[in-house]
């Protein structure tokens, strides 16, 4: 099993080359999400976000109208499921979501290698 990180955290040290979210993953009165992911080409990792985190992820999304479809259906997701929910982002679009980390420099880690 893949330990789940969390990825705002200032305390690890190295900093995410590429981010490549796969599938998002809810449970009904979570605070946030659990981020299945390839970080930096191949590495799979999980990442755990909160609510305010995810805003601030999608709004780093390179695809502006991807960014918008996702938000949406995530938002319908958090609002609906009884009890966990799984959005497979790579299989329902054909692509995962890209994350710019050029524009976050220092705010996005991953842990050490």
């Amino acid at each position: 099993m893949i330990t789940a990180i969390n990825l705002f955290d200032s305390s690890l040290k190295k900093q995410l080359d590429s981010i490549q979210i796969d599938t998002i993953v809810y449970e009904r009165h979570d605070d946030g999400f659990l981020l299945e992911c390839t970080v930096n080409g191949s590495e799979k990792k999980n990442l755990e976000v909160d609510f305010y985190q995810w805003k601030f992820l999608v709004n780093s999304i390179k695809d502006a109208f991807f960014a918008l479809q996702v938000e949406s259906l995530v938002d319908d997701m958090v609002r609906k499921v009884d009890w966990i929910a799984e959005m497979p982002i790579r299989k329902m679009f054909g692509k995962s979501i890209i994350i710019n980390t050029n524009k976050n420099t220092n705010q996005l880690r991953a842990i050490s290698a």
